[in-house]
């Protein structure tokens, strides 16, 4: 792909799927020949030596799952779009509300960073107590993300037993319409049982510490009944 990169090109759209070292390497190659590249996503160290990010809110912890019969009330009236939840094609009040997020988490990366870098230690270190294969070089995994696969367990099994506890996922939403296993594993050469097997952990800098481990007890219990995998003896995330 980096050989396609010449004089006359004008616009390349990263897949979020890349790793931080190409992220880098793709940037740097645009500017030589003077052209742009953006990356729909978060932002990070990397993806910021891109000529343009194109945000959305889930990628700015924006999505919250809600009870489903709570009662939203609207913040402008009028037209009536979105079911009477908003008045506009273009909400100015999200559009502020946003632009405000988006600048907070330019000016809060680093600790933000920081703060998912201290719970990825948790939860990597809880899920291979558990026998768990982690998938993908750890220092090109983004911060806030873990992808692993538990021996014996098929992943639509374990987020069916999980659900109680935690919420895991087992693919992207862009391909959630589509039960087949994840093509960036494939072709990172993972193979049988763990692409069925894969699922996908997410946290934030707001999650907390507490919480999580109180969580993943829980969902450990479930994953030792059927695999018959004890953890170590030490208690993870308790000495970090």
């Amino acid at each position: 792909m980096f050989f396609s990169i010449h004089e006359s090109t004008a616009l390349i759209n990263v897949a979020r799927s890349f790793t931080a070292p190409r992220i880098v390497l793709i940037g740097s190659l645009c500017r030589k020949v003077n052209a742009a590249a953006f990356q729909t996503g978060s932002i990070s160290r990397e993806n910021t030596s891109l000529r343009c990010i194109q945000l959305i809110v889930r990628a700015l912890i924006g999505r919250r799952n809600r009870n489903e019969s709570a009662v939203l009330q609207p913040v402008m009236v009028g037209g009536g779009q979105e079911l009477g939840l908003r008045s506009g094609t273009l909400p100015v009040p999200l559009i502020v509300g946003f632009g405000l997020a988006a600048e907070l988490a330019l000016s809060e990366h680093a600790l933000r960073q920081e703060a998912c870098e201290r719970l990825g230690a948790i939860v990597t270190q809880w899920a291979v107590s558990h026998g768990a294969r982690v998938h993908g070089a750890a220092e090109h995994r983004l911060a806030h993300v873990l992808n692993v696969s538990f021996p014996h367990w098929d992943a639509d099994d374990l987020l069916e037993s999980l659900s109680e506890h935690i919420s895991i996922s087992d693919g992207a939403a862009c391909t959630s319409v589509c039960a087949t296993a994840s093509h960036v594993l494939s072709a990172m050469g993972l193979s049988e049982p763990h692409l069925s097997g894969a699922v996908r952990l997410s946290w934030s800098h707001l999650t907390d510490a507490d919480s999580l481990r109180i969580a993943l007890e829980s969902a450990g219990r479930i994953i030792e009944a059927k695999g018959g995998h004890h953890p170590a003896s030490r208690r993870w995330g308790h000495d970090s």
